[in-house]
């Protein structure tokens, strides 16, 4: 089925028939915080065991951390021993106890080799694990549950499995919460089921709520968490379809399993307000990021009785669950989740603490009491009395970030990996260029994202995004004129946005620029092949594998060297023996003519109706033709001619271009799945010419569009050529601009 043409039509036939954000700074508030102190709330743990007291319901002020919900931050005062949780006490926030601040340090400070989590995961039967089949079973009937970080049989781990629990149920169906933006993993796998054809698939998704964005500064003094948020992410463990395993399972993107867990994302906070135990879940993730920056502060705590001597309650929890099924015939998944409450704690350089330490301090009623509360301001996020100046991060804990930044573009959250690379270049400055590189190459992908129910909608905005990066990448190498790295993400860009030429320059730089780098080698052999120079591409795609012969591209390399070589035989096999390999068309009015490839044919429009499953003849009535050779096209692959009145003769340059904006103002509406990627006016034999090249996205399939619309007397000609990335490229040299060469003599 041809996804990527019903929208463009309704663009062509609305062509025949007609022709920033401003952010403002949140304002300053007053807010009232709790502060807790550890050393009280010690003395008097050791006082009621001595006692033999019940101070989980005697003593609701220690046990509930005097009511703090939604923790914030350390304070450590090292001339009186003691170390005081700060934080808000939020009604709409879950309770916190002590026991949870507990289970929260343990992890940090003894089960330290894994953030605290919990992982439900299918049990293979037998059979599948000889077969080596060990994530693709589909007859397991129970689920073992694992737990990380020393939290099981804890309320700790309670939360985290029921968290987990109802996550897989909200995605499977089987429990709806009133939220209508929320998409269900089971929803969106019938949805593409409906949208893409009965295609049997069997696929095994792990879900996991991880945060996307939990960081905590280290003071000598203090420690702070600095922002914090919620999400879930997923990855494909194992996929069939039509009963054949999927090789490449890193490659394997899987829109069900996006849609959920971004749709979840999105929704947290909603979902949050209707299940208690996802705040829960929030505000224990929010612990576990203090106690990992308590484990980089310079002084040492006392925090043994509280490691060692104190007893949580204790509360079952489980070692395996049973199997939530859903029945349905066509769609063939598996559900595993998990929770991982990982955080990052960034030691500072120079920041300064000082004033919310003292404000806290000097409010404290008695040297023995054990919360008392405070206010102080509150802008952006922030509290007032800290300092974070630039260059306040040191290299390693960089690192950090920028491994979870890269983390967070790999899952595709663009935003919060923009963020996070921006955070990084305040806080790191001498990586600049490094981290502008990544943030560059995060908003070219981000900019190229029209996946139905993702992150982009298609417009001016995706264009402005590659632009951006564009505008980074040359940033980079201007700062440094040797950053290969740079020069072959630009030439990548520029390549996406059709100025190959431009592209090629950039790979010659980066290859000069580092000749032992073998990606531009790659990239050079793929533009000179969109070029239809295929000697050139293949000699490049050859150097390529001379430079790494197991690389991330060697396999395709390797076919397409094959492919462009058997492409070349085909060509000369063709030629008649006066040397031309080309056959003329002639419509039957005697509008126009063209010479188009002799290897190639003629679709009437019963096969075209046929071959496309009627959409194009149903959305595009009046298309004269579509030709193409079935061996050697992909099946959504279409080169459609039009003769068309716009209602103008001999236009100008000027009413061209107004032609142009018309049409990016129309497109969102025609071509829903669609973004532009560029447009330009020339002249074909003197008569002016408009091309327009659009891009899309739909159920993870790359298309790629270009019309031309050529002006001659009268009358307008539409040419426009959809095919898949990988088939775009030998269709528009070898198809189009034949058509257009043969069009120029006429």
């Amino acid at each position: 089925m041809n996804l990527g043409n019903r929208s463009i039509f309704g663009f062509l036939v609305w062509l025949c028939l007609t022709w920033p954000l401003i952010a403002f700074g949140e304002k300053a508030e007053t807010k009232t915080f709790v502060a807790y102190s550890m050393k009280v709330a010690q003395s008097r743990v050791e006082q009621a065991v001595k006692t033999g007291e019940d101070f989980r319901k005697k003593q609701p002020d220690l046990y509930y951390l005097g009511g703090i919900t939604k923790p914030w931050a350390i304070v450590i005062d090292a001339n009186d021993g003691d170390w005081i949780l700060v934080g808000e006490r939020d009604p709409k926030s879950s309770v916190l106890t002590l026991d949870d601040w507990v289970v929260a340090l343990r992890a940090r400070f003894i089960h330290s080799e894994r953030d605290p989590g919990v992982t439900i995961d299918p049990r293979p039967c037998e059979e599948c694990l000889k077969a080596g089949k060990k994530e693709g079973c589909s007859h397991y009937t129970k689920q073992d549950v694992r737990f990380f970080g020393g939290i099981e049989n804890t309320h700790f781990g309670q939360v985290c499995f029921e968290a987990d629990w109802l996550m897989k149920k909200i995605g499977l169906g089987l429990e709806r919460l009133p939220i209508e933006k929320l998409k269900t993993y089971y929803d969106l796998s019938v949805e593409q089921h409906r949208n893409t054809g009965a295609h049997s698939s069997n696929v095994g998704s792990r879900f996991w709520f991880y945060p996307i964005v939990n960081r905590v500064n280290v003071f000598s003094d203090m420690v702070l968490l600095e922002k914090f948020q919620m999400g879930v992410f997923t990855e494909v463990l194992y996929a069939e379809v039509d009963g054949k395993p999927v090789a490449e399972i890193d490659k394997f993107e899987h829109y069900p399993s996006e849609g959920f867990s971004r749709s979840f994302s999105e929704n947290y906070n909603a979902a949050a307000e209707v299940r208690e135990v996802l705040e829960t879940l929030r505000g224990l993730t929010r612990l576990t990021a203090l106690a990992k920056g308590l484990t980089q502060v310079e002084q040492k705590l006392p925090i043994s009785m509280l490691l060692s001597g104190y007893f949580t309650e204790r509360i079952n929890t489980p070692k395996e669950k049973e199997v939530l099924a859903v029945e349905n015939h066509d769609i063939g998944f598996q559900f595993r989740g998990g929770v991982d409450l990982m955080a990052l704690a960034m030691r500072i350089r120079g920041g300064d603490s000082s004033a919310f330490r003292k404000l806290v301090l000097d409010t404290r009623p008695l040297a023995n009491t054990i919360s008392w509360e405070f206010t102080t301001e509150w802008q952006d996020g922030q509290l007032k009395g800290i300092v974070l100046p630039q260059g306040t991060t040191d290299y390693a804990q960089a690192t950090e970030l920028f491994l979870q930044g890269c983390f967070l573009h790999e899952k595709k959250r663009y935003d919060d990996a923009i963020e996070c690379f921006d955070t990084l270049i305040q806080r790191c400055p001498e990586l600049s260029v490094e981290v502008l590189w990544a943030k560059a190459i995060v908003l070219r992908e981000y900019g190229l994202s029209t996946a139905v129910g993702l992150d982009n909608k298609p417009g001016s905005l995706g264009e402005d995004r590659i632009r951006q990066a564009i505008a980074l990448f040359e940033k980079c190498i201007i700062t440094r004129p040797n950053f290969a790295p740079g020069h072959y993400e630009l030439a990548v860009t520029l390549r996406a946005f059709g100025e190959t030429d431009k592209a090629i320059r950039e790979f010659e730089k980066a290859c000069q620029s580092d000749p032992n780098y073998p990606d531009p080698y790659y990239g050079l052999g793929t533009a000179w092949k969109d070029k239809g120079d295929f000697q050139r591409a293949i000699d490049f795609y050859s150097q390529y594998l001379t430079h790494d012969s197991k690389g991330s591209f060697a396999g395709e390399a390797r076919q397409l060297i094959n492919e462009l070589k058997q492409r070349q035989l085909a060509q000369r096999s063709t030629l008649t023996e006066e040397g031309h390999s080309s056959k003329t068309y002639r419509d039957r009015e005697g509008r126009f003519s063209f010479d188009y490839p002799g290897n190639w044919a003629v679709l009437t429009r019963d096969e075209l109706s046929a071959k496309t499953k009627g959409i194009i003849t149903e959305a595009n009535p009046n298309l004269v033709l579509a030709i193409g050779n079935p061996d050697d096209w992909d099946e959504n692959a279409t080169l459609q001619i039009n003769p068309g009145a716009l209602g103008t003769q001999n236009p100008d340059k000027e009413q061209i271009d107004e032609l142009a904006k018309l049409m990016d103002e129309e497109m969102p509406v025609y071509c829903k799945d669609f973004m532009k990627v560029s447009h330009r006016v020339f002249q074909l034999d003197g008569a002016p010419a408009l091309e327009y090249i659009m891009v899309n996205t739909r159920m993870n399939v790359w298309f790629q569009s270009k019309e031309i619309l050529v002006f001659k007397r009268d009358r307008t000609l539409i040419l426009t050529c959809t095919a898949k990335m990988e088939t775009f490229g030998k269709i528009d040299e070898c198809c189009f601009q034949t058509i257009i060469k043969s069009l120029q003599a006429q």
